[in-house]
């Protein structure tokens, strides 16, 4: 009998600590997306930046002439 309650307990502790190791992966996954897509909208901003950057010293080139 005490056999059988140290089985059930283990197999919930393995059960529980499953559940943990899963959403600790899944909270990994959406950790990295988002640094990707942070990472990825900073080079669209900095890009988006330069061209307009860009395009102010031709806008005042011309002018200046």
């Amino acid at each position: 009998m005490f056999k059988f309650v140290k089985d059930k307990k283990a197999q919930g502790a393995l059960e529980y600590i499953l559940i943990i190791g899963a959403a600790v992966l899944i909270a990994a996954i959406v950790i990295a997306v988002l640094i990707s897509s942070a990472r990825s909208a900073k080079t669209d901003v900095n890009e988006s930046m330069n061209t307009a950057s860009n395009q102010l010293d031709d806008l005042n080139h011309v002018i200046a002439e």
